[in-house]
């Protein structure tokens, strides 16, 4: 029986049986899904429109810059949850 398997049965976790049951991702490009690819570049661009927004609200930005940037933000989220 493996690690994991064993501590699920205890009710006992520990970091070896952790990483062992849970998949680890890494940034290497290869074998990697288009999806999970695509999830990473929206992330990225969702964390720029947020830090783009709370500039403009830090600078007192124009009310139609802002929205705009809403909907950006929206548009990203639908297509992260598109591939999800």
């Amino acid at each position: 029986m493996q690690v994991h398997e064993r501590q699920m049965q205890a009710c006992v976790r520990t970091e070896e049986g952790i990483l062992t049951s849970s998949p680890v991702f890494h940034d290497k490009g290869a074998g990697e899904c288009e999806e999970l690819a695509g999830l990473k570049y929206l992330h990225t661009e969702t964390q720029k429109e947020f830090i783009n927004l709370d500039q403009n609200g830090n600078h007192k930005g124009s009310y139609i810059a802002e929205q705009e940037c809403i909907l950006r933000i929206c548009n990203l989220m639908n297509l992260q949850l598109a591939l999800l």
